[in-house]
């Protein structure tokens, strides 16, 4: 049986390309899945500004940086450009993930998504109901 230092050694890569994959899966897949084209133009509308474009841009960056360390870990070690690549590519990929938390209000939805208010002083009221019911007793 192997220490667990060993089968660290041995399945880091793989480990790191199902945790690259995943997040770049998320990231392709919310971007696909908003891609608007205007047909008056034929052209994409960017959706990049939204509350999910940001988080399509975080899976999409943190993926890659992720496939870029099991790529390191492959090929015994990164060089320093590579190292300094990989710090800008995290701190922009968090950036978004930051900008995505951040487009949702107290309320718990998003900033830039229209959903209709069904606040308390929507709802009928109580006296209303115990009117009704009044009325045909």
């Amino acid at each position: 049986m192997q220490d667990f230092g060993t089968f660290l050694t041995v399945y880091m890569p793989i480990i790191f390309f199902v945790y690259g994959m995943s997040f770049l899966m998320l990231g392709i897949t919310i971007a696909v899945e908003h891609i608007t084209v205007d047909t008056t133009t034929n052209r994409f509308k960017l959706f990049i500004f939204s509350s999910v474009g940001a988080l399509s841009i975080f899976g999409i960056i943190h993926g890659s940086v992720e496939l870029m360390d099991m790529f390191s870990i492959l090929y015994a070690g990164s060089a320093l450009p590579l190292k300094i690549i990989r710090l800008f590519l995290m701190s922009a990929s968090f950036y978004f993930l930051c900008r995505f938390g951040v487009s949702y209000n107290d309320k718990g939805k998003a900033a830039d998504v229209e959903v209709e208010d069904v606040s308390q002083d929507k709802k009928p009221g109580i006296e209303k109901i115990t009117a009704e019911k009044a009325h045909f007793s």
